[in-house]
Parts: C-alpha cells; structure tokens; sequence
C-alpha cells in the first residue's frame, strides 16, 4: 500500500512531517476517505507520536534529509565507491514488465535501478536463478505442472534436501523445472545480466538419481491473442494471465550425474538462453 499511496501523492515524507504543520490533519482526512474503515485520531495519533520521536533525533536527521536525493550520486561519482543493490522479488513480480495484476508493487528488475536509485547506470549486473525452479505461489507456474505426476514423496524429499521452504512463512515451496521461456523474457525487457548465477546446481543429479528428467522449458503453447480457438508459440515473452496456457514445450538436457558433468550443463543452458556472458553454478 505504501508504494500505491506514493504515487497517490497522498504518503507523508519525513521533511514534511517535520516541517509541515497542517500535514498530519490533512492526511488523515484523506485516508478515511478513502478508507472509510480507518480511525481519523488514531491516524493522527500515530503521525504526532512519529514526529515527537523525529523531533527528538533532528540534529541526526537534518543532514540526511538535506542530501536524500543527491547522497546515491555523490557516493558514485564523486568518491568512486561501489554500491550493491539486491532486488527482493524476481522480474516476473515486476510491476510492468511481469505478469499484471500478480505482481509486487514496484519494479524488480536492473532497469530500476537508474529510477529508484538515482543513478544513471545500473552497474554491473548479476542475474540469480535456480537450476530447479521453485516458488511458494503456485498461481502460473507452468513447469509446475509438469512436475504433477512426480510421486508425492520424491517432491517432498527434493524439498527437504533443497531446503525449499518459505524464509518468512516456511511454507513448502512448489517445484517445477527450469523455464527459459521466463529468464528470455527478462531479458528481453530490459533485463539481461551480464553474469548468470544459477543456484541449486548441486541438486541436479538429485533428478538423475530418481529417474527425472533433465528438462528446460524452451516455449509455451497458448491460445492466439486474437483468435483463442488458434494456437501461438511462445519462446521470449511470457504472455499474459488472461491467455490460456495449453502446453509447455520441453528442451531434455543431458543428464547430470556427479560435478564431472557441469561444464556440459552449464554449455547447454548457455545454448538454450542464447547468453554470451558467464554463466557461474552455484550451490
């Protein structure tokens, strides 16, 4: 909500708390407009004690607050240091350039980096992924889907020994296979790494060892845009959610069986992704 209430132009910045005497009043009654189910004093009584403690730290905030926008920049270019930003969500979460409306609030991606850092450059780029795809949502996941005839105790074993479990809630993850389909498609929007770490390269022969396959998404089948009762191939873009997903399109890998085989893992992914940069497979 904070990120929808920023661009509302209705949040409260810390120099206008501290300096803007009619602020606190004035978005209060905003807030219960519209969200009638919200208490005016209590609003204003969270604001107001806000501020006493801000007040009360102004000679350390006063300095931050005068350089906020130029802090970033300064340290860039002026003392040449380096700075690393993580992004918390994966670009298929990203605001625009991910599957609307099941995204996250802002954008994820290095092309956020210029806007939300005040930079002009977003570095050097570090694309994370996973060798076994795994997400705590199930809600379009296609290699998912795949997975659904897997017996139940070899996905729970996966799950146990890749320790894939949400870090907040620890909810068991969903797993699926690797998606190319979705790693083009962050490239294509702006996203493409200069580095690709893949992660749970250990876990590979993990499928090797209990007769899985060692399968890449390479396309998805889905209904055609403007005809639904014809069929579109898709290898770089995710479509949409409102587009019906009628089949994933499998690229079978050769079969890793002990460390010996990752350099041919990691040469196929690279063909696959068509990714000139290098590629590191982490555990």
């Amino acid at each position: 909500p904070s990120y929808g209430l920023k661009s509302l132009r209705i949040n409260v910045t810390v120099g206008q708390l501290l300096y803007d005497d009619g602020i606190i009043n004035h978005t209060a009654e905003t807030l219960v407009t519209l969200f009638p189910q919200l208490n005016k004093n209590n609003i204003i009584d969270e604001y107001t004690q806000a501020r006493t403690i801000l007040v009360e730290w102004i000679s350390q905030w006063q300095y931050t607050l005068d350089i906020a926008n130029s802090f970033l920049p300064d340290v860039l270019q002026k003392k040449q240091e380096h700075i690393i930003a993580e992004s918390s969500q994966s670009v298929m979460l990203s605001l625009s350039g991910g599957q609307y409306p099941f995204v996250t609030s802002s954008e994820c991606g290095f092309n956020a980096i210029p806007v939300h850092l005040n930079t002009n450059d977003a570095g050097y780029r570090i694309g994370v992924t996973k060798a076994i795809a795994s997400k705590v949502w199930w809600w379009r996941f296609p290699t998912k889907r795949d997975t659904n005839g897997v017996p139940s105790e070899i996905i729970d074993a996966y799950r146990d020994e890749a320790g894939e479990f949400g870090a907040t809630t620890w909810r068991p993850r969903q797993i699926g296979y690797f998606d190319a389909v979705q790693l083009r498609h962050a490239f294509h929007t702006w996203n493409r790494p200069d580095l690709l770490w893949i992660n749970m390269g250990d876990k590979l022969p993990f499928l090797y060892t209990n007769n899985l396959e060692n399968k890449v998404a390479v396309a998805y089948k889905t209904a055609d845009i403007y005809n639904q009762s014809k069929s579109m191939i898709r290898e770089n873009i995710v479509p949409p959610p409102y587009l019906p997903l009628q089949e994933v399109i499998y690229k079978t890998l050769p079969d890793v069986k002990s460390e010996k085989d990752y350099p041919n893992y990691v040469d196929a992914i690279r063909d696959v992704l068509s990714f000139e940069g290098p590629i590191v497979l982490g555990i």
